[in-house]
């Protein structure tokens, strides 16, 4: 009975084992799924941001051409030059919000990778698998219960045998 009791128990303990590998490897995975997401949503926000700039840059030089018309025809001129500064410093301070707003959105996608990644390794630190000490304690629990209801019944039946019970 003691023997099924044990071994009873080393299956449990080799279940719990395994339960906690399965669980730790699931949130691993998943773990890689999302940066995975993260990592495409990084690469999303920088072609955008790409394409932005690249908009930018164009409506800048049709608004330089214009600009270069309007001077061939009326001669030239501090307007014109300073309707060319004007735009130029309006192309830049574009350029700058573009490339700010980039920073910030890459800098967010950051912080939910970090936050994600913490999360993670904080739920797989959480998983419990049953000790080895544990699981020799409860053995060893086990096996002195069955010695001593073993020692219980051969003084019964010695008691028994002797005519006392």
């Amino acid at each position: 009975m003691a023997g099924l009791s044990i071994m009873a128990t080393l299956q449990a303990h080799k279940e719990g084992v395994k339960a906690a590998e399965n669980q730790s490897e699931a949130l691993s995975k998943a773990e890689d799924m999302r940066q995975a997401d993260l990592s495409r949503q990084m690469e999303q926000q920088n072609a955008a941001a790409a394409d932005e700039m690249h908009a930018a840059h164009k409506a800048a030089l049709a608004d330089m051409a214009t600009l270069d018309t309007i001077s061939g025809e009326y001669g030239g001129g501090n307007t014109v030059s300073r309707g060319r500064s004007v735009q130029q410093l309006q192309q830049d301070e574009n350029l700058a919000t573009v490339n700010a707003n980039n920073r910030n959105a890459m800098a967010e996608i950051g912080q939910a990778s970090i936050a994600s990644r913490q999360n993670a390794l904080s739920q797989i630190k959480a998983i419990t698998a049953p000790s080895k000490v544990g699981t020799m304690l409860q053995i060893g629990t086990q096996a002195m219960g069955a010695y001593n209801q073993s020692q219980q019944q051969s003084k019964l039946d010695k008691m028994a045998s002797q005519g006392k019970a």
